[in-house]
């Protein structure tokens, strides 16, 4: 099994980096990109560990940061849907697949 992200939440991901590069510091940037990859390497390793948010979506938390990976499990890989902020615009990925 393997983790794949969508485009939108490949962008979602390199924005959230962005931001923390130009507001905080690098060594913050960095620690996000880090904190992703260990949530992404949890959930590879235990898949439904996530909240479900609908009946094929799961959400689960990038610790120390107000985001969260969004993704369903199909049975070769984890697609990730988005890298959502958690105080922004809730559902706004709905319609992704």
């Amino acid at each position: 099994m393997k983790v794949i992200l969508l485009e939108p939440a490949l962008h979602e991901l390199t924005e959230a980096r962005d931001y923390y590069l130009k507001q905080a510091s690098a060594r913050i940037a960095a620690a996000f990109v880090e904190q992703f990859e260990s949530t992404a390497a949890l959930i590879l390793a235990h898949p439904k560990l996530g909240k479900p948010v609908s009946s094929r979506v799961r959400a689960m938390p990038i610790s120390r940061f107000p985001y969260s990976v969004i993704y369903r499990i199909t049975p070769d890989a984890i697609i990730v849907l988005a890298i959502a902020h958690q105080r922004r615009r809730p559902t706004y990925w709905v319609q992704r697949r």
